[in-house]
């Protein structure tokens, strides 16, 4: 199994759904990468948790998506002082690659950023350095890392190390309130977030919900399979949440310096690897079987550095 020290898989989950919790677990158990259970939080548990982070939201925000905030926040506190180097944050409709962790091990080993998005999303395209950073060997060729420079939503599946988890907590912790849903203030643009960020590419996780939308001719011929999980989107689930479209304003300068920089937006595609699948009673599992097991990661040595612990 991974070492734990290095990289810590936190899974965001709700108390009540215990079939996604079942489904991360064995999920992750079949990658080898050690993980816990982040409760989610509750639009009933904002104020109280709001208070204990030392977080202040916005009126612009609505309650669910403070809760989902939250959620993520707590994880960050998690990974930011915890043994760990990398912490992996993870929604728990997450559908991974079958090579998702040849390609999460290359950039716990490689990246020498601070955020790293695993995922990909059907209807953005991420604004990207073209060259990239780094490409993998070995294990992890045909993956690469790439400058991310924002333009992109979602954020249920992301790399975060322990020192920049800290600081993104402090960074919070100093404004006024915040006014941006979470994965709008890690990944719409490089000025709000302080953070050095990359891209694994291929990508490999996608949210069940968002891969359930995309037509089969849209999917790499591997991803094109049925008897995935399907999970409904957390943030429809119990509250509509408005469609967010991001418009590029195009002229002549801007294509001028996208040629000039290298800078480009381009769909970041899934892993021609296929999707994980799960051997027949895995995921099944009933919630407090997967509690107990998810509750039992607990990190006591220590790993080799990485340049951010420099």
């Amino acid at each position: 199994m991974c070492d734990d020290q290095y990289l810590l898989a936190h899974v965001i989950n709700l108390d009540s759904a215990g079939d996604r919790l079942a489904h991360m677990a064995a999920s992750l158990d079949r990658l080898d990468l050690a993980h816990r259970r982040q409760p989610a939080c509750t639009p009933q548990e904002v104020p109280r948790a709001s208070a204990a982070l030392g977080l202040r939201f916005g009126a612009r925000l609505r309650p669910l998506e403070r809760a989902c905030f939250l959620s993520h926040a707590r994880a960050w506190q998690e990974i930011a002082t915890g043994p760990a180097h990398w912490g992996l944050v993870l929604e728990d409709d997450a559908i991974f690659a079958r090579d998702a962790a040849a390609g999460i091990h290359f950039a716990a080993r490689d990246s020498e950023a601070e955020l790293v998005r695993i995922e990909t999303l059907d209807n953005t395209s991420p604004r990207i350095r073209l060259r990239p950073d780094v490409r993998g060997g070995d294990e992890a060729a045909g993956f690469a890392l790439h400058r991310l420079l924002g333009r992109t939503i979602a954020a249920g599946a992301y790399m975060l190390h322990r020192q920049a988890a800290g600081r993104l907590l402090a960074e919070l912790r100093g404004m006024a309130e915040i006014s941006l849903a979470v994965d709008e203030y890690l990944f719409l643009d490089p000025a709000i977030c302080p953070l050095r960020q990359q891209h694994l590419w291929p990508a490999v996780s996608i949210q069940s919900s968002v891969l359930a939308e995309v037509p089969r001719s849209e999917l790499p011929p591997a991803w094109a399979t049925t008897g995935l999980p399907l999970f409904a989107s957390s943030m429809r689930h119990e509250e509509e949440a408005p469609e967010r479209k991001f418009r590029v304003r195009k002229s002549v300068g801007h294509s001028l310096r996208r040629w000039l920089t290298g800078h480009r937006r381009r769909p970041c595609p899934l892993s021609p690897a296929g999707p994980l699948l799960l051997p027949a009673g895995m995921g099944d599992a009933g919630p407090a079987t997967t509690l107990a097991r998810l509750a039992a990661s607990a990190p006591d040595r220590q790993s080799a550095a990485h340049p951010g612990d420099v």
